[in-house]
């Protein structure tokens, strides 16, 4: 009889409420795409800033009694999913386990190379889940006019890694510029994929980056990270840095985008969807081939 009032008092309270429920199964629904379910800490840290973590529990409890979702040991996934997922996502946090030192190693390769300003790893490692298919990841902020020359560099390496099988390792597939750091799409794709983000290299640099995307932003920045003493965002020497390699980033950007237009033409990819698959911008570079951006909310949609 207590439980059962605890239970109605925890029901009432501020905050528990559709809209808490109604973020959290998108969140299902997401991860279901990728036969992922979420353990609390995940759900909490992937909400929008404004839902607290006490609301978290209360919604999640009361949406397990109502049978919208279920609880499997600490995961939680839509009612509908398959209970061999939790097997699955076991099975992928151990493969992570092993492989984040690795990719962690080759973030801090990364970090050695001109102009490289911070890695992150993005991807499934970010996720706490690695398959047999899992690639490395990485998130790349450059030194303000150097993207393009550094993102070259870095591709003439992943070209030499294709002689010794290492190719999966190097995927730098999102390069941005230092002065630019905010991501123009804002939606559950690309909240996830930020708050997901583990940073390797330059942290100082990564909070910032959070700080211009706080729009955009989940729980995370209640967690974990510590916003005291971010680098500020200077208008005054936007644009001013780098002026000599200026020319020569432009030139590559170019060179790039009219090779990869002519590639994908070839292939059939559909041009209209080329521009958010392929940023190709002084300020961005975005290689994303299968347009998963794209595809995960049109799937969301559907459901």
């Amino acid at each position: 009889m207590e439980a059962l009032r605890a239970d109605s008092i925890a029901y009432s309270l501020p905050g528990s409420n559709e809209l808490v429920e109604t973020e959290i199964i998108n969140l299902l629904k997401y991860f279901s795409l990728f036969r992922h379910p979420l353990k609390l800490s995940e759900i909490y840290k992937l909400l929008p800033d404004n839902i607290k973590e006490l609301d978290t529990k209360f919604a999640l409890r009361r949406m397990d009694i109502s049978g919208t979702i279920k609880k499997i040991d600490d995961y939680y996934l839509l009612a509908t999913d398959d209970d061999a997922i939790v097997e699955k996502r076991i099975a992928g946090e151990v493969k992570a386990t092993r492989l984040f030192p690795k990719a962690k190693r080759t973030a801090q390769f990364i970090s050695l190379f001109p102009f490289v300003k911070f890695v992150g790893i993005s991807g499934s490692l970010s996720k706490n889940y690695a398959d047999e298919k899992s690639d490395f990841d990485f998130f790349i902020i450059t030194a303000n006019n150097t993207l393009w020359i550094c993102r070259t560099i870095l591709h003439m390496v992943k070209k030499l890694s294709y002689i010794i099988g290492r190719q999966h390792h190097l995927c730098m597939n999102y390069f941005i510029d230092e002065h630019y750091l905010r991501l123009d799409e804002k939606n559950l794709f690309t909240r996830i994929e930020l708050s997901t983000l583990i940073p390797v290299y330059n942290k100082n640099i990564y909070k910032t980056f959070l700080l211009r995307n706080q729009s955009n932003l989940s729980n995370i920045q209640h967690l974990d990270v510590d916003f005291e003493g971010a680098v500020k965002f200077n208008l005054i020497t936007l644009g001013k840095k780098n002026l000599f390699w200026k020319s020569l980033n432009l030139f590559l950007m170019d060179l790039t985008d009219r090779k990869w237009k002519h590639k994908w033409r070839k292939r059939g990819f559909p041009m209209e969807d080329y521009q958010l698959a392929f940023k190709t911008t002084p300020y961005v570079s975005k290689n994303h081939p299968a347009n998963y951006q794209k595809k995960v909310l049109e799937q969301l949609q559907k459901r």
